[in-house]
């Protein structure tokens, strides 16, 4: 079964049997292009970059990547996955998790590693078990070929 939406064709797992999941790929370079941005490694040191899971109560601030949505994806060029994935920043200050996400969001958006890397949304919360601390997650339409 196959879907199709203007420019894009989504197709059913089954079609692809043991095509490579390109997500562990997307993670790495976006996690990557974070840690050599000057601007975002002015506000979060490269080494408060983690994967999914960070180390055991991180020091503020701090960013992770999130859990990604992966479907297969093909084109003319080739298969692949498009997902949106997720970049949380952990911050005490609200002028910090704006910073944050400006810094964040310019970093990847267009990212030229892949086929396409959008900004979709940015969401600012206060965490609910902290008071003080400020969670900023940013989505990002992700496609990415073989």
């Amino acid at each position: 079964r196959s879907e199709s939406l203007p420019g894009i064709r989504w197709t059913s797992l089954e079609r692809f049997g043991a095509m490579a999941d390109l997500s562990e790929a997307v993670k790495a370079k976006m996690l990557a292009r974070l840690s050599a941005d000057a601007a975002v490694i002015a506000i979060v040191p490269a080494v408060r970059i983690y994967p999914m899971q960070p180390q055991a109560n991180p020091p503020y601030p701090f960013i992770r990547y999130g859990v990604p949505t992966v479907t297969p994806y093909e084109d003319g060029c080739g298969d692949g996955v498009a997902m949106t994935a997720t970049i949380h920043a952990f911050t005490r200050s609200e002028n910090e998790a704006q910073d944050l996400a400006r810094v964040v969001s310019a970093s990847l958006d267009d990212m030229p590693e892949f086929s396409a890397c959008d900004w979709l949304r940015t969401n600012f919360m206060v965490d609910g078990n902290e008071a003080d601390v400020w969670h900023v997650a940013m989505d990002f339409a992700v496609i990415h070929t073989a």
